[in-house]
């Protein structure tokens, strides 16, 4: 029998907590190591792992607003924010084919 006087989070009104929930971290985790596969073995552009995390990033966005609750500091929102953070370090770099004439990817030829 649970505890009266522990709310365990599962009623209609229950407060929202900052306090870490393994298995939202564990989703989360689980849902970015995914994209990355499916970066690494080319199933979607990066482009497209960013729009995907973005529009989680959008809805979790209005749940803050709808809460009156926007601290980005900590809380999904930030995790998400770093999740993006993450797959914009990953994106490939492109050459300018224009003014890389000797494929050393910086603009410059072999002469300079």
């Amino acid at each position: 029998m649970a505890d009266a006087g522990n709310d365990d989070g599962d009623g209609p009104g229950r407060a929202f907590s900052m306090a870490p929930d393994p298995h939202g971290e564990a989703a989360l985790l689980l849902i970015e190591s995914l994209i990355h596969n499916l970066l690494a073995r080319s199933n979607i552009s990066n482009h497209d792992a960013l729009e995907i995390v973005q529009t989680a990033i959008d809805v979790q966005t209005e749940t803050c607003k709808d809460r009156d609750d926007m601290s980005f500091g900590s809380g999904p929102l930030r995790l998400l924010i770093n999740i993006a953070a993450s797959l914009r370090t990953d994106q490939p770099q492109t050459i300018d084919i224009n003014t890389d004439t000797q494929g050393l990817g910086d603009g410059r030829t072999s002469g300079d």
